[in-house]
């Protein structure tokens, strides 16, 4: 992962973790006011593989917040060793199943929300050794002020294959300085050092590759920038 600030680290805690939150939670007290409802909030749910604990990928996102009234919140999903696996495309809107394939033909139907679907897609191969993805749907939520992309992977090595997310937010600059609102969530100004914290049931625990999932090169791509991004 990598934030506003350009820190990179690893999620390697499964479950729940708040991406982004726009504006940043604050820390109430008893006499205070409620805190107001966000423009945008944005959580992930992540899965340790099948083959190491300390290897955890991004399974599903949600968005909701009142840039998406014209969509209401949005729910990307995947599972399965490859595209073509039952469940490997799931996109929802308001908790409703939406056909990801009329939408991609229709960029209109859904406001800000666009779907791309690459014109062919293989599974990977991995005869080299070496590991492969290969993207198989792309979605993107265009904002006035920033873009959000989310991206159906798949990852492929010797002996495995899985089905992950990535998620980018991008050109958050202008908001920002423009508002002065500070970004919250793992990819904003929130701490991160429980969910990079390796759990204490993994702690020693070897990889059947060996070496951490940083040096094979498995981890997947979580990044907020302030920097518009082509």
């Amino acid at each position: 992962m990598t934030n506003v600030d350009g820190q990179k680290f690893n999620i390697v805690q499964s479950g729940w973790h708040e991406l982004l939150r726009l504006p940043r939670r604050q820390k109430l007290r008893l006499s205070s006011a409620a805190e107001e409802d966000p423009l945008l909030d944005v959580f992930a749910r992540v899965e340790e593989s099948a083959w190491d604990c300390q290897d955890a990928y991004v399974k599903e996102v949600r968005l909701s917040g009142s840039w998406l009234n014209l969509t209401g919140a949005l729910a990307f999903r995947t599972q399965g060793a490859s595209p073509g696996s039952e469940g490997a495309i799931v996109l929802e809107a308001n908790g409703t199943r939406v056909d990801w394939k009329a939408l991609a033909g229709d960029h209109r139907a859904a406001g800000p929300l666009e779907v791309l679907a690459p014109g062919h897609v293989h599974s990977s191969e991995w005869a080299d050794g070496k590991i492969h993805r290969v993207t198989f749907l792309t979605a993107r939520i265009k904002f006035p002020t920033a873009t959000l992309r989310i991206d159906w992977v798949n990852r492929a090595v010797p002996g495995s294959t899985l089905n992950h997310l990535n998620f980018g937010a991008l050109d958050l600059r202008r908001f920002s300085e423009g508002t002065g609102m500070d970004i919250g969530g793992l990819l904003g100004h929130d701490n991160h050092s429980w969910a990079s914290t390796v759990p204490p049931q993994c702690a020693g625990s070897s990889s059947l590759w060996g070496g951490s999932s940083t040096e094979r090169g498995s981890s997947q791509s979580i990044v907020a920038s302030f920097a518009q991004v082509s």
